[in-house]
Formats: C-alpha cells, sequence, structure tokens
C-alpha cells in the first residue's frame, strides 16, 4: 500500500486547537485542570472566610452570622469556578504564552508520511518517527486529525490538508486501521 503523504503548514488556531483538544480528550491533563480549580476554590474561600472572621471579631457579631456568612461565600465561590468549569480563558493565555517561545518550531512547512507501521514527521528542524504501537489516541476534531503519543506529543494534520473531506474520511479509518493493527501485534 502506498503511504500517504500530506504537505501543509500550522499556524496560531492550529496550535491552539490542538492543545485543547488534548485538555479535553486525555484524562492526566483533566485531572490537572480539575485540581487547578479546587485550588481556586480552596484559596478564595479561605480568603473571604479570614476576612469574614476578621470583621465579625472587629464588629462582635455572633458567630451563627459569621458561619453563615462563609457558608455563603462557600457556595458563590463554588458557583464561580464552576461557571468556568474548563478554565478556558486561563488555558487559552498560557497557549499565546507558550505559543511565543515555539513559534518558529510550529509554523515551519510539514511534509507527514503515514506509512502502515510507522508515522514521519518532518520540518525544517527536525524528523521524528512514532511508530504506530507509540500512538496513543486519534483524535477527529472539527479542523483536525490528532495523532497523540504516549508521552502526550501530538501530531497536529488540519483537515485543509486533504483534497477533499472523502480523502479525510479515507485518511482516518486508515490511521485507525494501523493503529489497531499495531496493538494486535504487540
Amino acid at each position: 500500500m502506498q503511504p500517504t503523504e500530506l504537505n501543509y503548514q500550522l499556524n496560531f488556531n492550529d496550535y491552539q486547537e490542538a492543545n485543547l483538544s488534548i485538555f479535553k480528550h486525555i484524562p492526566k491533563y483533566q485531572e490537572a485542570l480539575n485540581l487547578n480549580r479546587y485550588y481556586v476554590l480552596l484559596f478564595y474561600v479561605l480568603g473571604i472566610g479570614m476576612l469574614a472572621f476578621f470583621v465579625a471579631a472587629l464588629f462582635q457579631f455572633d458567630r451563627l452570622s459569621v458561619w453563615l456568612i462563609v457558608f455563603g461565600l462557600i457556595l458563590i465561590g463554588i458557583w464561580v469556578i464552576y461557571t468556568n468549569r474548563d478554565m478556558r480563558e486561563f488555558t487559552l493565555d498560557y497557549f499565546k504564552k507558550n505559543y511565543q517561545l515555539e513559534k518558529p518550531n510550529f509554523e515551519s512547512p510539514v511534509r507527514l508520511t503515514v506509512y502502515p507501521t510507522y508515522v514521519q514527521q518532518i520540518n525544517e528542524f527536525s524528523s521524528v518517527e512514532f511508530k504506530w504501537l507509540f500512538i496513543q489516541a486519534i483524535l477527529d476534531e472539527a479542523e483536525h486529525i490528532i495523532l497523540v503519543t504516549h508521552n502526550n506529543r501530538v501530531v497536529v494534520i488540519p483537515k485543509r490538508a486533504f483534497k477533499s473531506p472523502a480523502d479525510q474520511q479515507i485518511a482516518l479509518q486508515q490511521f485507525a486501521q494501523y493503529h489497531a493493527d499495531a496493538q494486535l501485534a504487540e
């Protein structure tokens, strides 16, 4: 079978979408975001709770009023944290900062060749090969096909690199078959 060869260039939107899909699909990153949410909630409640106790001591409120204030602040804190559950803004800011460091490597033209046993990605800075056995997941996103390795590196394939939607589907089926064959051969 002939290898699939694609030539394309990536941009910031590709970088952002690839990273967001990792945060959406990889449990390790989901846990990290959840843990961060809990820390934010804890600091929020502790800070406001200490302020409430200080104000209560200063104005000599009774203890029940203070506990009701703290309980109300906890509920507000939970509401604030869970209305922005995926911390999208924080994540996007992080991507923008990191992209400045990775921009030259990420935006250089890419030649991707997909063989039945491995994937080869070549740009002007590097040449990397990933065996299909080393691929953890194949993500079919709206604008990209993303191959995630076991060490959470990604191969980003924009769907615009294919000639047609039919070619995209054929490539996805082919990738899934190569991945399944590698898992069986293990």
